[in-house]
């Protein structure tokens, strides 16, 4: 149980594979810092050929800023991996090995930013289709602004009594991690990202 701890697994999630209580496996493994985090979440609707994916990064020039979250959906299975501990090296080892290992294609909401942050980063020139790319086109036939996520996908944040996380948000985040180093702070960073990837979805749905 300690090794999976390490690897990122949760509590309830380590509970269930080794059959002891979540306290149980709290008791022998708080002493463990995790290198990164990882997150699983079903849903009711999803993807059966290929994956989408979704990064967040701590700004947007992939020279000089850093990938932080890397989330994916496959099926209707939402999984994320945020980074703790781990070393700028390691954490991009893991994505690219799992990466190596989604399903193809590969979608993503304006495809171009993942695109060059992981080619950057992990050394890779992925192959990945732009859900964004038909209202892109759209606007700027029309002369409009480039239209976010939120604004074509939008969420009932009223209705569902959810907090809105923005991207500045999630950098916001981070830096409080790094002063703390208090895992909680990132669980904002991990819902956003998992928020972006069910909108991605349902636009993908759209076209």
């Amino acid at each position: 149980m300690r090794e999976l701890r390490r690897q990122g697994y949760d509590l309830k999630r380590i509970a269930e594979i080794v059959a002891f209580s979540p306290s149980t496996v709290y008791k022998y493994t708080k002493d463990i810092k995790m290198q990164v985090g990882r997150y699983q979440k079903n849903i009711l609707s999803g993807i059966f050929n290929g994956t989408i994916i979704d990064i967040e990064t701590t700004g947007l020039e992939p020279e000089y800023d850093e990938i932080i979250t890397f989330g994916w959906l496959v099926k209707n299975v939402i999984c994320v991996i945020q980074r703790f501990e781990a070393s700028l090296k390691e954490f991009y080892g893991i994505i690219k090995e799992e990466l190596t290992i989604l399903p193809k294609p590969l979608y993503a909401y304006n495809a171009e930013f993942e695109r060059k942050f992981l080619q950057v980063k992990i050394e890779k020139d992925l192959e990945i289709i732009d859900v964004f790319q038909p209202w892109k086109e759209r606007a700027e036939s029309r002369g409009f602004k480039w239209p976010k996520l939120d604004e074509i996908a939008p969420v009932p944040y009223e209705y569902l009594d959810e907090r809105q996380v923005s991207a500045h948000a999630v950098i916001t985040c981070w830096k409080k991690y790094l002063m703390t180093r208090k895992p909680k702070q990132l669980n904002l960073i991990v819902k956003h990202n998992m928020r972006d990837l069910r909108q991605t979805l349902s636009l993908l749905a759209y076209i």
